[in-house]
Parts: C-alpha cells; sequence; structure tokens
C-alpha cells in the first residue's frame, strides 16, 4: 500500500478525489433539502408586488417575522435560536403554533422553522421578538419583474422547503396563487 502512494500520481487523483467528494457533499445538502422535506408557504407583510421586484429590493419580511412570546404556548426564555412551530391555516398559507428552546413539537403535522431573534419590544407581559429566518434577502429577478402584477391588495407568499433541523430553503413567490422566479441575494 505505501508503495501505490509513493508515486505522485494516485496522491494527486486522491486529493482531488477528496475534494470532489466534499463539494458534492455541500451542494448536495440543498438538493437533498429541496427533494425531502415539508413544503410551507409563509405570507408576507407587503400586499405589493413590486416591493419585490429586482435586486435592489429591500429584503422581505413575513407575517412570522414578529411575533408575541405571551401569546404563543412553548418556551418563553431562548438561549441562542427560537424553534417556531408552524401549522397550516385554511388557505394554505402557514402561522406559528407554538415557540422552543429546542426542536421540541408541541402538535401533530406541524413543522419547526429555526430563526435567531432579537428583543422587538412590548410591555410588561407581552414581549416580542423580531425573528429572522435567513430567507429575507429573496426577490424577483429583474427580467421577470416587468410581468408583476401592480398595486397592493396582492397575497403574496414564499414557498419554503424546511428540513428535519429547521433550516430553511426558499423556491419561489407565490403571487395570487400564481408562481414567480426567485432569486436569493
Amino acid at each position: 500500500m505505501s508503495e501505490l502512494f509513493s508515486r505522485p500520481l494516485p496522491k494527486l487523483i486522491a486529493v482531488v478525489a477528496f475534494q470532489v467528494l466534499i463539494l458534492l457533499s455541500v451542494l448536495g445538502f440543498r438538493e437533498y433539502t429541496l427533494l425531502t422535506r415539508d413544503t410551507v408557504l409563509l405570507k408576507l407583510q407587503t400586499t405589493d408586488p413590486q416591493t419585490i421586484a429586482g435586486s435592489d429590493s429591500r429584503p422581505v419580511r413575513y407575517e412570522i417575522s414578529t411575533v408575541d412570546v405571551a401569546a404563543l404556548p412553548g418556551d418563553d426564555e431562548f438561549m441562542h435560536y427560537v424553534y417556531v412551530e408552524l401549522g397550516e391555516r385554511s388557505d394554505g398559507t402557514w402561522q406559528p403554533l407554538a415557540l422552543h428552546n429546542r426542536r421540541d413539537r408541541s402538535y401533530d403535522n406541524a413543522v419547526l422553522i429555526k430563526s435567531d431573534y432579537s428583543y422587538y419590544g412590548g410591555s410588561v407581559g407581552r414581549e416580542r421578538y423580531t425573528l429572522r429566518y435567513g430567507i429575507e434577502d429573496v426577490y424577483v429577478p429583474d427580467d421577470a419583474a416587468a410581468s408583476l402584477p401592480s398595486g397592493s391588495g396582492h397575497t403574496i407568499a414564499v414557498e419554503v422547503k424546511v428540513d428535519r433541523f429547521g433550516q430553511p430553503e426558499p423556491v419561489r413567490f407565490l403571487i395570487n396563487g400564481e408562481p414567480y422566479e426567485l432569486e436569493e441575494r
């Protein structure tokens, strides 16, 4: 065996093969999430499609971006992350059901999504947190922005795949139920 690795070509092949395996594992993790995980539909706070058009648009805010800790069951103190337990509404979008310090579920057919958090404010007993899921920097590309409907009053959502660890991956926008291409910054 030591004879085999004393020659330069087998060493080079082994090093290149190892690097290719690492690259494939990184790319494969995202694809695995997209193919095998739960799909949720997260509604945006805005109703104007032009606010998500183009790479210079502002980060999106979801309806689940701000939560009132006292209004939801679960934990009320968090360490590093908040795991938001989501349940499906009758319109197909998802809403928070509970907040957890760990990946614990309280409800059947619920999905956990992981977020960073910061204190937003509120009165005594009504603490509010701003949550960031890592999927806020999405937009409709410039070439597809011309086909967006104009004006406010539209229902805008992002289809998101969530893996078993709570990591979200945005897939596409849905505006009034119609799919639109999505890109990340």
